[in-house]
């Protein structure tokens, strides 16, 4: 069973290495100028022999509850370690971890045993890997597992008072003695799991359990000859405390793959002439953007004027053609009735106005003198009103239109001669 742990833990900790450094030569890089080094302390208490052991019997009046609560001691460790980036880390590991505990007769029997352990080790955030987007207090707390081979430098003795005299082969009289007293060397394999809350961007507080197994049978002075080493379990606490800024165990995942630009003197510089070009840049980008507005309202309003100049040009032929067609329009003989011609020409008429803006327009209607002259007013009233009912009946809005007769009141011409009553026998077009 430990040899299948012991292959395990080495194969956990040969992959943690070779995706670290896969890691370190994909991203060195990138991010330059973060801090990645750190060191620590911990401690707390330690458990020795955390498989069963059944070889081993019971001191006398011992319970299986006392033998655990006297397995436990202390232990005390430093460390290093070196983060490529917010996921792995590699470091070592000290310490010294104490595994003292009483044996027969209390205090008059004790089992003394001490290791000095020296781990490599490599670390794994997984809150960076589950969740590489974390912010506010989450962003803080980091969960992280880790795998480490190592070896450590291990005595241990056991003291008893077993009440020999002088006479005895021990060659003393109640005296206490040293027995199985050694020194030896142990292959360790190292698995652990933790909490790091940071304080601070320069300190963390930690929270950790850690399992160690000892390819010794005889660590602590009790051997377990049953099998092929021993095991031990840690509860620790301590500080880690990260050297520089812009720590990369202060980051998120997404944190350390966004831009980051380090500040020197140099680079300050040259960051201000840079903004200071690109400010004169944009200075002159915006005048320029100003002038081509300016340009453009000055081709508008151009164009403005040359379509209104347009405008009053056509206006002012179509009124010409309307006043020209309006000297044509013909009545039948003593009425208002018009004639097939004139209504051909009224079509044009409403197809010109219809093309133009206008906003009034007045029909007046005009007859020469012979005959009774308020009969010949109501004529040329009736007249105009046929030709605006004519031109309401083609689309033209009848509130723009106005018609008004004034009989003969208005000559144009005179009315002694055929010719120039022709003339004043008329329709006239006023448009506005």
């Amino acid at each position: 069973m430990r040899k299948c742990v012991f292959t395990t833990l080495l194969a956990i900790f040969a992959f943690g290495t070779f995706a670290q450094k896969a890691e370190v030569i994909n991203q060195n890089h990138k991010n330059d100028g973060l801090a990645r080094w750190s060191l620590g302390i911990k401690g707390g208490a330690d458990y020795y022999r955390v498989t069963p052991y059944t070889d081993i019997n019971l001191e006398k009046d011992e319970t299986r509850l006392d033998q655990r609560l006297n397995s436990i001691s202390w232990n005390g460790n430093f460390f290093v370690e070196y983060n490529p980036n917010p996921i792995f880390g590699i470091g070592l590991n000290f310490g010294f971890s104490n595994y003292d505990r009483n044996g027969q007769n209390g205090e008059e029997n004790k089992y003394y045993g001490q290791t000095m352990d020296g781990i490599l080790y490599n670390s794994i955030n997984i809150s960076n890997l589950v969740s590489p987007q974390r912010t506010g207090g989450w962003k803080k707390v980091s969960f992280y597992v880790g795998t480490g081979i190592g070896g450590g430098a291990y005595s241990y003795k056991q003291t008893a008072s077993l009440g020999f005299t002088e006479k005895d082969e021990w060659g003393g009289e109640n005296k206490n003695f040293d027995k199985y007293s050694d020194k030896k060397f142990s292959l360790i394999l190292m698995a652990n799991a933790g909490l790091d809350f940071s304080l601070a961007p320069w300190v963390s507080f930690m929270l950790e359990s850690e399992y160690r197994y000892y390819n010794m049978n005889d660590l602590g002075g009790r051997g377990d000859y049953s099998s092929s080493g021993n095991d031990a379990f840690f509860a620790n606490a301590g500080f880690r405390f990260k050297i520089g800024k812009n720590h990369v165990r202060n980051m998120t995942y997404d944190d350390y793959y966004k831009p980051t630009i380090m500040f020197t003197p140099e680079r300050d510089q040259e960051v201000y002439d840079r903004l200071a070009a690109l400010e004169s840049d944009n200075a002159a980008i915006k005048k320029d953007l100003n002038d081509v507005k300016s340009d453009i309202t000055g081709i508008k309003n151009d164009v403005k004027d040359i379509k209104d100049a347009l405008a009053k040009m056509e206006q002012k032929e179509v009124v010409q053609k309307v006043t020209a067609t309006a000297e044509n329009i013909e009545f039948k003989t003593g009425s208002a009735v018009l004639t097939e011609e004139s209504k051909v020409l009224l079509d044009e008429v409403a197809n010109l106005l219809n093309s133009i803006a206008w906003i009034k327009l007045d029909i007046a209607g005009h007859t020469d003198n012979v005959g009774n002259a308020d009969k010949n007013k109501k004529l040329s009233q009736d007249r105009a009103n046929a030709v605006k009912d004519y031109l309401v009946g083609k689309g033209l809005d009848e509130n723009k239109m106005s018609s008004v007769g004034y009989g003969p009141e208005k000559p144009i011409a005179s009315n002694n001669t055929e010719a120039g009553r022709q003339r004043n026998r008329r329709v006239e077009f006023a448009i506005k």
